[in-house]
């Protein structure tokens, strides 16, 4: 029978029967986080799929100084999230949809009041709310992988009013979490260029650390090594004193310290049983060397079947 996440902690309580079980119930949960971030566990890896939605043109009304564009019912439910570009312009997110005709921007319009031709495509693109970091991102459509990490100050190099389009991207950049009401707050790319077309790119992630429920099992390598969370919970127990109504008879400063260092351990003991069933951490592939720099040079497409049609 496996190990569930209640059962770590109800076994540190009988070592520490003075810790209130919702503080034990916590600790347990602060040790899974902190094992998580520790290391690229086989059990964090995620997948998922990038999808670029075709662009479209449409007529729009924009007034300086408001975040509210008008339309003569141009827009669709699903253009929350995406991006409105005018030529030379900054781009905005489209943060909601409040019908066919209006949509509210992620800020207030800059420019002088006009009413013209904006374009609405997927300049950005939203990870799950469980993203933590990319592992790898596959470009079924010229045979490359396609790096993410690049600085905003590298694409303005190459394109600093970000004029550039193309049906996808060659890369994406870290940018400002989501300011969209659905996806408010989450990690946000920059595609760049600026794709137009209907194309999906998968891609391989690590996510962050769940909030483990009672019945849960512990995931991966750590279902065999389930002292290691009981360890960490006598870590803290062991370092907090009591209350000043009940005394902790289990407070000891030097046995915290004890269970530290074997909590630390056993984590690196761990990490390496972890990569001996899921080889995956100890050997990479230099993509920063194999893609080359951000501008299509001659050396980059050596590398690659694109011609330089493809990156210009």
């Amino acid at each position: 029978m496996s190990t569930t996440f209640e059962d770590i902690w109800r076994k540190a309580r009988l070592e520490l029967p003075a810790v209130p079980p919702l503080l034990l119930r916590s600790w347990a949960q602060d040790g899974y986080a902190k094992l998580c971030d520790a290391w690229g566990w086989a059990f964090l890896r995620a997948e998922g799929t990038l999808v670029t939605l075709a662009s479209r043109a449409v007529m729009m009304g924009f007034t300086q100084g408001s975040a509210t564009v008008t339309s003569a019912a141009g827009f669709v439910a699903s253009d929350a999230g995406r991006q409105i570009r005018v030529e030379r312009e900054p781009i905005y997110t489209i943060i909601s949809v409040t019908n066919a005709s209006a949509v509210v921007l992620d800020r207030a319009y800059t420019e002088a009041d006009a009413t013209t031709s904006a374009t609405i495509q997927d300049c950005y693109t939203v990870m799950p709310s469980d993203f933590r970091r990319f592992l790898v991102i596959y470009d079924r459509y010229y045979q490359r992988v396609i790096p993410f990490w690049f600085s905003e100050d590298q694409i303005a190099v190459a394109d600093p009013g970000r004029q550039i389009s193309d049906q996808g991207p060659r890369f994406l950049v870290a940018q400002k979490y989501s300011p969209a009401t659905a996806t408010l707050g989450q990690v946000r790319y920059e595609y760049w260029p600026a794709p137009t077309s209907v194309r999906s790119y998968p891609y391989l992630y690590i996510r962050k650390a769940e909030q483990l429920a009672d019945g849960d099992s512990l995931p991966g390598v750590l279902s065999e090594r389930a002292d290691l969370l009981r360890t960490y919970v006598l870590s803290r127990g062991t370092m907090w004193a009591g209350t000043t109504d009940e005394k902790n008879p289990a407070f000891s400063l030097q046995a915290s310290r004890e269970y530290k260092a074997e909590w630390e351990t056993e984590i690196q003991k761990l990490e390496l049983a972890d990569d001996n069933e899921y080889p995956q951490q100890l050997l990479q592939v230099d993509w920063a060397v194999r893609l080359g720099a951000m501008t299509g040079t001659a050396r980059l497409l050596r590398q690659t079947d694109a011609t330089v049609d493809d990156y210009y």
